[in-house]
């Protein structure tokens, strides 16, 4: 399943691109501005969850089941109990993530497509 997502991701980008160097820059730009610059502003900033915007989270969520994530803001101020300050990524939300982000590039892909190369 996640070759056949990977698969389509790869195929909508290129074809957005209209070239398969396209698809691969538009890969490592994603790697290297979100996965790792926002990675560092979200931290800097002490944003709450930040894991969650992360698409790589979602893939490990979705393959290995379940990922489990620390912020520092879960607990807050509060002095009430006990709090450890951990949230849980499921499969079932990381896979939804994943299916509508192929979704929407496939669709986009094809409009494309239909609009540039068929008309």
């Amino acid at each position: 399943m996640l070759v056949l997502l990977a698969t389509a991701l790869g195929f909508a980008l290129a074809t957005l691109g209209r070239h398969t160097s396209a698809a691969l820059g538009t890969v490592a730009a994603y790697a290297v501005v979100w996965e790792l610059g926002a990675r560092l502003v979200l931290e800097i900033v002490d944003a709450p969850r930040p894991d969650r915007f992360m698409l790589s989270s979602h893939v490990g969520a979705w393959l290995t089941g379940r990922a489990e994530f620390w912020d520092g803001q879960a607990c807050g101020d509060s002095g009430a109990g006990f709090c450890d300050g951990f949230y849980t990524l499921t499969w079932g939300p990381a896979l939804a993530v994943l299916l509508a982000l192929t979704a929407v590039l496939g669709v986009a892909a094809f409009v494309a497509f239909r609009r540039r190369d068929l008309i």
